[in-house]
């Protein structure tokens, strides 16, 4: 709770919650508190309590061993040669009582752990599957329907399109209308529950994860960078020559920000790439994407935080340099997707409307609505 709270400080300021949350956290503080003690109390009681015992049958052993002695059942020296051998023997019981402590809190922790290991992954690749031979050549969603496992609300329902090699096709729509699940489903995070997902004409089950994955380029919406420098983030996915390595963060309209940099690519981006900005964290992912080669590349809302000239610089370098490169984008900023070969219109996880920019504005439907407001294009009466 204190790592998160200390991760959204800003937030926490602008809402004044600073009471609320030192509250909070002195809450959940003195309940680990309380919990200690009482674990303390328990180990202060375990210990003193084998010393205890260990008194008690030090004191029995010297009185019946003196009465035996006095008696002339044992000799003096057979008496004092036992007492030594007891006074040998119980710092090894000592240390075996504290190691015992020890051993039930690993066993504690090995358990959380361990439950983690012993997790198996959902979506493996059948005994049959085949590795993928070639780029990516074509897509095709065939009457794919959708339902998260956690819900029974379907997300997609029976969505049908087909984008071939070079193609670039824009999926747009309100918020929870199913466009980022389209993409999991490419990337093979879920698998459909009834139709299928055709990769080259071969259903995407029947292909082995890595050589799938090994052709495509995925920049998320908020983009994932992972401690390190630029460049440690940008080779990610591959190593590279400077030459490749220039080419990617041109093309991704990263190479003026990081040429401005004291250290240039060198430079740390933080923990998540805090260092950046949003708009930065951005181009350097999809620097990453790029340099990647992927023979089909995913956008979900990844000009999101990119300002509309720097939008549109990374577009025409997408264009000029993507000839074999299919791409799927979804996205709100219908700017983003206006070049399309084809966009689809979803809602509610259905497709209500497909086709170019220039037909969708013209039907008057769910995408002109959508453009006449972020263009400013609505009637007064609107």
């Amino acid at each position: 709770m204190l790592e998160n709270v200390i991760s959204g400080i800003a937030v926490v300021q602008a809402y004044n919650a600073q009471d609320w949350e030192t509250k909070r956290v002195s809450r959940e503080s003195e309940g680990y508190r309380d919990q200690a003690i009482g674990a303390s109390q328990d180990r202060n009681r375990f210990i003193p309590g084998l010393y205890v015992v260990a008194g008690l049958v030090y004191g029995l052993l010297v009185s019946v061993g003196g009465w035996l002695m006095s008696e002339g059942e044992i000799t003096t020296g057979g008496f004092v040669t036992f007492l030594l051998i007891m006074t040998r023997l119980s710092m090894p019981l000592f240390i075996f009582g504290i190691l015992v402590n020890q051993l039930q809190r690993g066993e504690a922790a090995a358990r959380r752990v361990f439950a983690m290991v012993d997790l198996d992954p959902s979506i493996v690749d059948r005994d049959d599957a085949e590795p993928l031979e070639g780029p990516i050549t074509s897509i095709e969603f065939c009457a794919v329907h959708f339902t998260y496992p956690e819900t029974k609300t379907p997300v997609i329902n029976g969505i049908s399109f087909k984008v071939e090699q070079g193609g670039f096709l824009g999926i747009m729509g309100h918020t929870g209308a199913g466009k980022s699940t389209i993409l999991k489903l490419i990337l093979r995070y879920y698998e459909p529950n009834r139709g299928s997902v055709l990769v080259n004409g071969i259903d995407i089950q029947k292909l082995t994860l890595n050589s799938l994955r090994e052709q495509l380029g995925f920049v998320s919406q908020e983009p994932f960078l992972f401690y390190g420098t630029i460049r440690d983030n940008v080779v990610y996915a591959r190593e590279a020559e400077e030459e490749e390595l220039e080419w990617a963060l041109n093309t991704a309209g990263a190479s003026e920000f990081v040429s401005e940099l004291e250290n240039g690519i060198e430079t740390m981006v933080g923990g998540r790439g805090v260092m950046l900005s949003g708009g930065q964290r951005s181009r350097v992912s999809l620097a990453r994407a790029l340099l990647k080669r992927p023979s089909l590349l995913i956008l979900d809302e990844a000009s999101s935080a990119l300002d509309a000239e720097t939008e549109r610089r990374i577009q025409r370098n997408l264009l000029q340099t993507g000839e074999a490169r299919t791409t799927i984008a979804v996205a709100h900023r219908l700017s983003t997707i206006r070049n399309a070969d084809e966009i689809l219109s979803m809602v509610d996880g259905a497709v209500v409307e497909r086709g170019m920019h220039a037909e969708l504005v013209d039907a008057g439907g769910v995408y002109s609505s959508q453009w006449a407001i972020q263009t400013g294009d609505l009637s007064k009466d609107d």
